[in-house]
């Protein structure tokens, strides 16, 4: 079961919501091998800057598995290029902490 928790996507139409869900649950796999442990992922989607024409995203994602809480965040014009960075961040955060390395999967 994928346990992923999402903030703020009343503020995303239909095609920012399903690539929101799609690129978490791709990473949410990955990190789960990672940590190899039952964790829930969440991310939270805030959208500012909202006066203009242009969109700008404040992405926050983190997993609570037991024991730690790991977090990233970034922000980005394009919501598929920020999902990415804050994502990489989180596994790289993860990859930090618990001195995995995914070069030999």
């Amino acid at each position: 079961m994928v346990d992923i928790k999402y903030l703020g996507m009343e503020d995303l139409n239909e095609e920012e919501q399903n690539l929101t869900k799609q690129l978490s649950e791709e990473y949410f796999e990955r990190i789960q091998r990672d940590l190899k442990n039952e964790l829930c992922l969440i991310a939270h989607i805030k959208v500012m800057n909202t006066g203009g024409e242009r969109k700008e995203f404040s992405i926050s994602v983190r997993t609570e598995a037991p024991l730690q809480i790991i977090e990233a965040s970034e922000e980005d014009w394009n919501l598929e290029v920020g999902l990415h960075k804050a994502y990489k961040k989180l596994e790289k955060e993860i990859q930090h902490k618990f001195h995995t390395d995914r070069q030999h999967d």
